[in-house]
């Protein structure tokens, strides 16, 4: 299952969104590339002559966004692009940012999306949106959780060492708080064996008896997992068989917003997660 979003086919655009797509695709060539592109490179990887990408870049040169090396003749991105992002970053909150992941989220699958921020003293719901249904599971933004009773938890604790995973857990305490909380180390153990091998967690009312969870993990640039991207709903349905068909989808979401990381805002709440 994918994420409903419109796509554009180049053939039906006009000559001048079409050059500004190509002229932003240009562009993320050149984020990913730190030494520099030619326009021939350019030219391949968008499939267009050189010389419309000398136009392109020209333009982009003429607005301080790229600028060529004039020994390699290669061209970079400016510090304007960042200064650009930073003036973003600082003016919109990382919840405004990804609110509209977290819509389409619902959209497509019709339950409550969230965003949880995961460290080793628990975890906080920080960005949500609610759920297309009257019914629905309401959680509270902030709230510090305990670690070994939703799948978000269990995406956290799946990156560490395995050993280590199980230290924090005995150390934090496995309360039951309903007949389906895992509530001994080596059943965890298992648990997060499976986690690790399937990419995902699932929370099968091991908190609430009524609320079924699944959730994946996002990463930072240093393939760290920071938080986890979830749906959540009631059992009777959002229920067990139909987890795994949302995880493509969230996997895919867990990815964009993993290129937004790390803003201002967001780093100093997972100060709290981390207990720091």
């Amino acid at each position: 299952m994918k994420l409903a979003r419109k796509r554009v086919n180049p053939a039906r655009l006009p000559a001048r969104l079409e050059s500004v797509q190509r002229a932003v695709k240009a562009m993320e060539i050149m984020a990913g590339l730190p030494d520099g592109v030619s326009v021939l490179e350019i030219s391949e990887k968008l499939g267009v002559t050189k010389g419309m990408v000398s136009r392109i870049l020209a333009s982009l040169e003429d607005e301080g966004y790229v600028q060529q090396d004039p020994y390699s003749r290669r061209y970079f991105l400016t510090f304007k692009v960042v200064a650009l992002a930073n003036r973003h970053a600082t003016s919109a909150s990382f919840p405004e940012l990804c609110q509209s992941v977290l819509r389409r989220l619902v959209q497509a699958s019709g339950e409550r999306a969230q965003l949880v921020l995961v460290g080793p003293g628990g975890r906080i719901l920080y960005a949500q949106e609610d759920s297309m249904h009257e019914v629905q599971v309401v959680h509270r933004l902030g709230r510090v959780q305990p670690l070994h009773c939703s799948a978000s938890e269990k995406v956290y604790l799946a990156s560490l060492p395995e050993e280590e995973a199980l230290a924090r857990l005995a150390a934090a305490g496995l309360p039951r708080l309903t007949p389906n909380t895992i509530t001994s180390l080596e059943a965890f153990r298992v648990d997060l064996r499976k986690v690790r091998a399937q990419g995902y967690a699932t929370n099968e009312g091991e908190r609430a008896l009524d609320v079924n969870t699944v959730a994946v993990p996002m990463y930072d640039r240093e393939g760290r997992v920071v938080a986890a991207l979830g749906l959540a709903g009631p059992s009777s349905r959002f229920t067990s068989e139909k987890l795994p068909s949302f995880v493509p989808m969230l996997k895919e979401a867990a990815g964009e917003l993993s290129q937004a990381w790390p803003f201002p805002d967001l780093d100093r709440t997972r100060e709290v997660a981390d207990g720091l």
